[in-house]
């Protein structure tokens, strides 16, 4: 006490032979302490109150701006049940999203099963089935379907491996590997790149389903099935420990 005395300055208390007593100093220098005190008990409930409503991010990662279609119909649920969660789309290729996903920088990335080629680090959550399509010209006499043979003599427009990879036993992509050599291929960054060239009547367009809607295609542009074409799961990516 006496060495609190010294630091404050002041007289904490009046002694003499009989009793101890708190100057005014005392009293003021006891109140306030005995309200830290109390406050200092009061800050791990409001530390936890604050963790409790505190709002989190929730990071997603896309391959193209039509994932975000997808997105947009999970993310209008998941709010209502989730309210203090917050999401931030990322756009960009798949081996910068899934280079992301792994540092810990996303918590998940839309896009295929076999985007991630049999990787067992992460977990995949399966939205629906997909098809690789053809996207023709009206005129065109085709009606249902194409097969990859029909393309031999037509240049190909698709999207760059690194906006949707594909595995090798794929017979689309090995085509595609010839048509290359053949100069006959364009590849694209974007998928509305894609469907203005076909618009514009450079090619037939080679697109995954969800990549486009039927709706806001042009109106000189049919879709028609693959042969060749493989299913292909399409969904949400994580990590396991996520």
């Amino acid at each position: 006490i006496q060495h609190l005395e010294e630091e404050l300055g002041v007289k904490l208390f009046i002694r003499d032979s009989k009793s101890v007593q708190l100057t005014t100093a005392g009293e003021m220098f006891y109140h306030d302490a005995h309200d830290i005190l109390l406050r200092m008990e009061e800050i791990p409930n409001r530390l936890k109150d604050l963790k409790a409503n505190e709002q989190r991010i929730l990071k997603i990662g896309c391959t193209m701006g039509k994932d975000t279609e997808i997105v947009k119909e999970i993310l209008s649920k998941f709010r209502l049940k989730q309210p203090h969660v917050s999401p931030r789309i990322y756009l960009d290729d798949y081996f910068q999203l899934l280079n992301r996903l792994y540092e810990n920088q996303l918590d998940m990335m839309i896009g295929t099963k076999n985007m991630l080629m049999e990787d067992h680090l992460c977990h995949f959550v399966k939205i629906n089935s997909i098809r690789m399509k053809a996207l023709i010209p009206k005129t065109s006499t085709i009606k249902d379907s194409i097969s990859l043979e029909d393309l031999s003599n037509t240049s190909v427009i698709t999207l760059r491996q690194k906006n949707l990879p594909k595995v090798k036993e794929d017979p689309i992509e090995h085509y595609l590997s010839i048509k290359r050599r053949e100069k006959n291929v364009i590849r694209l960054d974007d998928e509305r790149a894609v469907l203005a060239l076909v618009a514009s009547g450079y090619g037939v367009g080679l697109l995954p389903e969800y990549a486009f809607s039927i709706e806001s295609l042009d109106k000189n542009i049919q879709v028609v099935d693959i042969k060749e074409s493989l299913v292909d799961d399409y969904g949400l990516n994580y990590l396991k420990n996520n």
